[in-house]
């Protein structure tokens, strides 16, 4: 890359040259020794980039190096360089504050303050960002504490030109804590803002549904780990935040502080343990697992290889602050949350000029040759944060809304749909759940299961269409299809019986509409399934055909006489009669079953229950074939093994055991996901925030 000296004389175009392959060649000594001896090359870029010395510096994180560049304009009072912007019209300042390199913005900020200038602070690069902006975008708190200090006053430096403010950025990118300081300094002003799309910290809140416990999914053994850690509260002031991984008597003292006091007077946004409902000396109690888990669980489970602990950890951490943020939003309600009825969107336009935000417009129809992409962005912009909440699932959100926004239960989005039939249609049980808890006996239940949508789909039209995302939280098409007819089932029960018949505007009802969309779930189903049952089959019949030639064998011979077997006294031979006999009719039974699979017709309805029943039925007997036959094998070389070879017995039969144990490892994730598949009566929705980010 050559440097870009173009407006400057050959001497500092050759000085500027040096001074670049320094940087590149990572030899500081020198390019500061270059920069002290020629003042005049302070303010000259070095790359085509247009940054100077000090912005390579604070860009290679050489805090110290720079520091010392500002000291050497300091001494030269060359404040203008200070000033110097580079393409993205960064100044040095926006640099150290984007780094996080506190240091480096005192001495910036000191360096100011000695040549009367006007702090740069106020400047703004070509998005309209300020330092102030870049420190909360990229969650380095103390940097932006600095700067906040240094204009406690001046709103305008906490928003950029796309009207997006440090509380938009601070929770799109889930820095929680910067976010719950940044509103005790500005609160309703800056909760209650919003971009040049309408959209709120709240919407943005809302669409964070892994940042919720009510959204995520645990195994047991991960949710007993989760509710035995502890996170330390958000504090009321930056001085009280520390390491969330303080000794457990700290956390006693103020543990039982909170369960007398109640809530925390210095932070009223957090309630106190003793506001909940619980019997006497019940956080004692749980005081008292919460530290035999720290002192000797987590431990031993960090030694034998547990390795989610620490992750864990980091989302509950995640959970509690993202609940204790929600709460503080909430403090400021009537700001903080526009609904699509509301007259004005968002607090902050009763105080900001109308030319900074582009004017609201109607609610028009999308066309039609929109993409899926643009689509799902104008929803975004018209809906309110109580339907993104519901469309991710989370719950704590929706109660809060529900509770003090009781109107808000009537709003339709942009395609006409209430908030039950958008819960309905993003396949989340648990908001479905929650409005059948608080409504299901009211007759606002019946508007809003009555309620058509722009196309004239009723609740039962939205549950049978299927989503180019994966719907639920579960493997494989066959179990998905299994979970989609029980939705519609689960769904059509709690409708009036009429609905079932209703056609929308195309003259399709919810029964033909199921069958188009899931017809090509179905071929995978039927695809993933044979497949399955194809390979089973193979390993079944080859057990079959050995636990046969196994039972009509008689390990040691008969009695010419009497024809009983020799080694009928030893129980070992028992042990091999009854496995044997149980390999061979289990492995029939699994034979019979994948066949019945692959000869079945397969249809939708044979989706609900047939089919996952047979297979699980099938992976239960050869799974039970494969035991028997390697316990028949084990006590038929018993009576080899027991006088010559007694010391390696009990190795031998350790190794039988490695193929068992390794066919249920591969085995019990799909097992475990059939049985849930099968008895689970209502499914259960998957995280697609997180899987977003698998795929």
């Amino acid at each position: 890359m050559e440097p870009a000296g173009m407006d400057v004389n050959a001497e500092l175009q050759m000085m500027a040259l040096s001074l670049y392959h320094y940087t590149q060649q990572g030899d500081w000594k020198e390019a500061l020794t270059t920069f002290k001896n020629n003042p005049g090359i302070h303010k000259v870029p070095i790359n085509r980039s247009g940054d100077t010395l000090l912005h390579v510096a604070l860009n290679d994180f050489k805090d110290d190096s720079a520091e010392e560049i500002v000291e050497e304009i300091k001494k030269n009072q060359s404040w203008s360089v200070l000033k110097t912007k580079n393409e993205r019209g960064d100044t040095p300042l926006h640099c150290a504050a984007s780094i996080g390199s506190l240091k480096t913005c005192k001495a910036i900020g000191e360096a100011q303050r000695g040549g009367n200038n006007q702090l740069m602070i106020e400047a703004r690069n070509n998005k309209g960002e300020t330092p102030l902006f870049l420190a909360a975008l990229h969650g380095h708190n103390d940097a932006f504490f600095y700067l906040h200090s240094c204009c406690p006053n001046q709103s305008g430096l906490w928003k950029r030109s796309d009207g997006e403010t440090v509380l938009h950025c601070t929770i799109r990118r889930e820095h929680f804590d910067l976010a719950f300081q940044i509103i005790l300094l500005y609160k309703i002003d800056i909760v209650g803002s919003v971009d040049e799309k309408g959209i709120t910290p709240l919407h943005i809140l809302a669409s964070k549904p892994s940042a919720f416990e009510s959204s995520s999914n645990f195994r047991w053994y991960n949710k007993l780990v989760y509710n035995c850690i502890f996170v330390k509260p958000l504090m009321g002031s930056p001085k009280q935040q520390s390491n969330n991984n303080d000794t457990l008597p700290n956390w006693w003292i103020k543990s039982s502080q909170n369960t007398q006091s109640g809530a925390d007077e210095e932070n009223p946004g957090y309630v106190g343990y003793s506001n909940y409902v619980a019997p006497p000396n019940y956080w004692t109690c749980y005081g008292i697992l919460v530290c035999l888990f720290v002192c000797f669980i987590q431990p031993v489970l960090k030694a034998i290889g547990f390795q989610d602990i620490e992750d864990l950890k980091k989302k509950k951490q995640k959970h509690v602050w993202c609940r204790q943020l929600l709460d503080k939003i909430w403090e400021h309600k009537d700001a903080a949350y526009v609904g699509r009825g509301s007259a004005f969107r968002g607090y902050s336009l009763l105080q900001t000029d109308d030319s900074e935000f582009p004017k609201p417009s109607g609610h028009h129809q999308i066309d039609a040759k929109q993409g899926d992409g643009e689509k799902k962005e104008e929803s975004d912009e018209k809906e309110s944060a109580f339907f993104i909440a519901a469309r991710n699932g989370v719950l704590e959100m929706l109660e809060k809304i529900m509770n003090d926004k009781p109107g808000s239960i009537h709003e339709t989005n942009w395609q006409g749909q209430n908030v039950l039939q958008v819960a309905v249609e993003c396949r989340q049980p648990h908001v479905f759940n929650l409005f059948i808890k608080r409504l299901g006996k009211e007759r606002i239940w019946k508007a809003l299961v009555q309620n058509l949508d722009n196309e004239g789909n009723t609740i039962l039209h939205l549950a049978a269409k299927l989503s180019h995302d994966k719907p639920w939280h579960i493997p494989g098409a066959a179990l998905q299809m299994q979970w989609e007819i029980k939705w519609f089932l689960y769904i059509k029960d709690k409708m009036p019986p009429y609905v079932l018949f209703l056609p929308n505007k195309g003259g399709t009802s919810p029964v033909d509409l199921f069958r188009e969309y899931h017809e090509n779930l179905v071929k995978e189903g039927t695809e993933w399934l044979n497949h399955t049952s194809a390979s089973c089959s193979v390993v079944a019949g080859l057990i079959a055909g050995v636990a046969f030639a196994t039972s009509t064998s008689i390990p040691g011979g008969t009695e010419e006489v009497s024809g009983k077997p020799h080694l009928q006294r030893y129980p070992a031979f028992n042990m091999f009669a009854l496995t044997s006999l149980l390999a061979l009719c289990c492995s029939i039974t699994s034979l019979t079953m994948f066949l019945a699979i692959l000869t079945s017709r397969q249809q939708p309805r044979d989706f609900r229950k047939d089919l996952p029943l047979k297979l699980l039925l099938g992976l239960s007997s050869l799974f039970i074939s494969i035991c028997s036959i390697l316990v028949s094998f084990s006590a038929a070389f018993f009576f080899v093994l027991k006088d010559s070879l007694k010391e390696v017995v009990f190795p031998l039969y350790a190794a039988t055991i490695l193929p068992l144990t390794i066919y249920i490892i591969a085995q019990f994730p799909l097992y475990a996901d059939l049985v849930r598949a099968i008895f689970s009566k209502v499914p259960q929705a998957s995280n697609r925030e997180s899987e977003k980010l698998i795929l």
